[in-house]
């Protein structure tokens, strides 16, 4: 099941030309992984799923915020019409490439540390072989999301935004996400660990 979800995200994202349907799609993708730490499971494979589902409820959160924002900046969510939106609002492009690297998956943030522990789990626990299919699914997944958000911040503009200015109150809550993002990432909050654990073995019974 983890495997298919991943299959089929990462199809999409490579085609999708519209930035909230690729969000959509990369939760698919990431529930898949959160499915192959349960299936892997041990104690990285369990506490590294139950860590990715919170992880990734942060940078969804972060990331729909700010697709919101783009979206009423240039009346449109297709990718196309949105390319180059670093230069018109580089502060809404600045936090939603550093949301998009959190959930790529990259460090500092949370995401690398809960698919270092899945895939730990996968190649460690076993069975091998669904560890290297999920971590070439993944590869080809940050690929897509990749190539999207490179499009959707530098490429040439198609149009200048309708909407530039949209006030400043979401900034707060998506600093907020990449903050705890970061927190998971390099230093976990005191108990943490210890409640993830003892929930990890409720779930692994």
């Amino acid at each position: 099941l983890g495997l298919a979800s991943m299959a089929v995200a990462a199809l999409f994202l490579w085609t999708s030309q519209n930035f909230k349907r690729m969000l959509a799609y990369s939760s698919v993708e990431h529930i898949g992984i959160a499915c192959l730490g349960l299936g892997f499971g041990g104690a990285w494979g369990v506490t590294g799923a139950l860590l990715h589902l919170a992880n990734h409820a942060l940078a969804k959160s972060a990331l729909f915020l700010l697709a919101g924002r783009i979206r009423a900046a240039y009346d449109s969510a297709e990718v196309l019409d949105v390319r180059g939106l670093m230069g018109p609002l580089p502060r809404t492009g600045g936090a939603f490439l550093a949301a998009m690297l959190a959930l790529m998956g990259l460090p500092p943030f949370g995401l690398f540390t809960s698919e270092v522990m899945i895939f730990g789990a996968g190649f460690g626990e076993g069975p091998v072989g669904v560890a290297a299919v999920g971590l070439a699914l993944l590869v080809l997944a940050f690929a897509g999301l990749l190539r999207t958000t490179q499009t959707m911040l530098h490429g040439v503009p198609a149009r200048p935004p309708v909407h530039a200015s949209l006030g400043a109150w979401p900034a707060v809550p998506v600093l907020v996400a990449l903050l705890l993002l970061v927190l998971t990432g390099l230093a976990w909050p005191p108990g943490l660990a210890l409640a993830l654990d003892r929930i990890a073995a409720v779930v692994a019974g």
